[in-house]
């Protein structure tokens, strides 16, 4: 019985100085008890200034993943236009959907390829990534009215008039859904 009233009050002085430990921890080994230090508190404590620069970094890695996706969409509309025929009714490619699903998921690929090479590899990256391919999809027209010279070099003439006659400038346009930005 003896035994059994040692170890219970051992318990319960681990119970005790657990609270007030902070950053020392009681290890029983055999009848002898020793402080140790937890790794946690051995860490160095990190200031604010390093705190704030982390969230900032991470804020800035965010942007420029958005905007990776915005360019991996434009570089793949401007490789669909210089390398194919528009103006040919492909049945597989033919009407707005298929072509816009096609350039976002070759968008996709090269931001994920593109982010690999930056670094910039995570799941909220990622995430990123994807809305800054589909703000692409649902804005780039507005390039031809704002820099048509800029647009027919990069992407064709044929695009930037296509987008003439079938975009409204400066908007939002996904399928049928036009948002104009002004007021």
């Amino acid at each position: 019985m003896q035994v059994n009233a040692n170890f219970n009050a051992r318990l319960d002085r681990i119970a005790q100085n657990k609270a007030a430990a902070t950053g020392r921890i009681r290890l029983h080994v055999g009848d002898q008890e020793v402080f140790v230090r937890s790794l946690e508190s051995l860490k160095p404590r990190e200031t604010i200034a390093v705190g704030l620069l982390r969230n900032l970094a991470h804020l800035i890695s965010f942007v420029l993943a958005f905007g990776l996706g915005m360019l991996a969409y434009a570089l793949s509309t401007a490789a669909r236009m210089q390398l194919t025929d528009p103006t040919a009714k492909d049945p597989i490619l033919a009407g707005f959907e298929s072509n816009e699903l096609l350039g976002g998921l070759l968008a996709l690929a090269i931001s994920l390829g593109l982010a690999q090479v930056f670094r910039l590899s995570s799941r909220t990256l990622g995430a990123a990534q994807t809305a800054g391919v589909f703000a692409a999809i649902v804005s780039l027209h507005n390039l031809a009215f704002w820099t048509p010279e800029l647009a027919s070099m990069v992407f064709t003439p044929n695009w930037v008039e296509t987008k003439h006659a079938s975009a409204v400038p400066n908007s939002l346009i996904y399928r049928s859904l036009v948002v104009p930005l002004h007021a």
